[in-house]
């Protein structure tokens, strides 16, 4: 029965035209749409404008209205457009700005100068998408973003490239900024010659408009200037040019806290034994002790000038004292009083018991000034702390 039914219904069928046969007009049915390919190279573009879009804010300067005109754009573009057309309308577009006809024409308009968009509408101004049978895009017409498309690599790169300049400008600003503060310090505590402050004046006072290279300049001039007042402070204002006088000790010669004791002549040391009460405690400590008493820090600094002396070693304590933020007066009057090795001690003791490496001094800056002004009275005992340092670091080892 079944058989008949089917051969009753093929005879009632209608043959099919001659346009049918050719293919003219034929339509493909559901199950043959269904099996034929899609195209899966389409890329959706849409992040990268985003991205552009920050990119030109922060490298052109555009308007915080121009960004979001520019974002409702994107919004707006057929994520399988074969180009990235906006075919936002109008009526969409200023409902989301919230502006008028006029100024979002204007805004557009601005976008065309700026070489970001171009503007693909049809002749009335009309936006509109067509599509086939199929649901394939076959023409688009609106705004095009393909101009932002095509500098995305370019602003990426110069935004990267201003916000390196940033950063450098920044950490510049930071370091030039500390060493001003503490030129502030040191210009409070005494009067420096007309030339020093007129360096001092006229410095820019404000650094947040200087470029990078204006800004390595300035920091060149703040790191003169801060020399030449050390200089100054330490030798041009009636301070001694020169350490006072060395004496003997049980291992090397260095420079001595012990009025007492004579001067070296011609390099050969005398001697002759102190015949006066000693005033800092350092006249039996050797440089060794000294320095198996400093923190490791010092220790790798000092090794790094090769063959320890006294000279290097109150080098190394002159420049720690400026990083420390010790006021050079308190180094000018320990060095006065004791000479510069016993000044480097004080100061390598200070940094050691610092509360930064587990001690108990609180200031650096203020220990350091307290125990110039002992010494300068004759009541500091420099070489109890010494060794208190040392069996400190035998009972840990």
């Amino acid at each position: 029965m079944k058989t008949q039914s089917n051969e009753y219904l093929a005879s009632r069928r209608c043959p099919p035209s001659p346009a049918c046969q050719r293919g003219i007009g034929a339509t493909a049915t559901s199950r043959q749409r269904k099996d034929k390919p899609e195209d899966t190279d389409q890329i959706d573009v849409r992040p990268i404008l985003y991205k552009a879009v920050r990119d030109a804010e922060y490298v052109e300067k555009i308007s915080a209205r121009l960004k979001s005109l520019l974002e409702n754009l994107i919004r707006h573009v057929p994520h399988d457009a074969p180009s990235p057309i906006s075919p936002a309308s109008v009526e969409a577009l200023v409902d989301k700005l919230g502006c008028k006809d006029r100024a979002l024409r204007y805004k557009i308009a601005t976008l065309v100068e700026l070489g970001l968009v171009e503007n693909r509408c049809l002749g009335n101004g009309r936006r509109h998408v067509q599509r086939n049978r199929r649901g394939v895009i076959v023409h688009i017409a609106g705004i095009d973003l393909s101009p932002l498309l095509e500098q995305a690599d370019d602003l990426a790169l110069k935004a990267a490239a201003k916000q390196d300049n940033y950063t450098l400008r920044a950490q510049l600003r930071y370091e030039i900024s500390s060493k001003r503060a503490h030129l502030k310090r040191m210009l409070h505590t005494e009067t420096l010659p007309d030339d020093l402050m007129r360096r001092w004046t006229d410095l820019p006072p404000d650094l947040a408009k200087l470029d990078l290279d204006e800004l390595r300049t300035v920091g060149d001039k703040v790191d003169r200037l801060f020399d030449d007042i050390t200089a100054y402070r330490q030798f041009g204002a009636g301070r001694p040019a020169i350490s006072d006088p060395a004496y003997i000790t049980d291992h090397i010669p260095s420079e001595s806290c012990n009025r007492t004791i004579p001067a070296e002549k011609k390099g050969k040391p005398e001697n002759r034994q102190p015949t006066g009460p000693a005033t800092c405690g350092l006249e039996n400590v050797s440089l060794q002790q000294v320095l198996q008493a400093a923190p490791q820090d010092w220790q790798v600094e000092m090794a790094l000038h090769g063959q320890p002396s006294w000279q290097t070693f109150a080098g190394v304590a002159s420049e720690r004292a400026r990083w420390l933020g010790i006021d050079p007066t308190a180094w000018s009057i320990a060095q006065a009083a004791i000479g510069a090795p016993g000044a480097a001690v004080i100061v390598m003791l200070g940094d050691a018991q610092s509360l930064e490496r587990g001690g108990k001094v609180r200031s650096v800056g203020g220990w350091v000034r307290r125990m110039a002004e002992r010494a300068e009275n004759g009541t500091a005992h420099l070489n109890r702390t010494l060794f208190g340092l040392l069996n400190k670091e035998t009972e840990l080892c």
